[in-house]
């Protein structure tokens, strides 16, 4: 995982991770409470919950901090789409 502002891949792929861990959980809480060991069961729900906005506010740090030096690729569509608009103005490129 890159250490700049989150992308959408990143959100994406936060969606996806929690779609399957709550998927899980929910099936090992269902078991847990089935079987008779309840406290074991708000542990594991306890547990998920914290993991999930411990994760959300990993992300939010992230994008709050934002890019602190553009990685080579942004340097690049940087300086690309910068002459495309100064071509597009009508100015010459020395």
């Amino acid at each position: 995982m890159s250490k700049g502002i989150p992308t959408g891949a990143t959100y994406l792929g936060f969606a996806l991770l929690w779609q399957a861990v709550l998927f899980v959980a929910w099936m090992a809480c269902i078991v847990l409470f089935g079987a008779g060991y309840c406290a074991t069961a708000m542990v594991a729900i306890v547990l998920t919950a914290y993991g999930f906005f411990r994760h959300v506010r990993s992300i939010g740090r992230r994008a709050k901090q934002g890019i602190r030096e553009p990685t080579p690729e942004l340097r690049r569509l940087l300086s690309i789409m910068s002459g495309s608009r100064d071509a597009i103005n009508g100015a010459s490129r020395d």
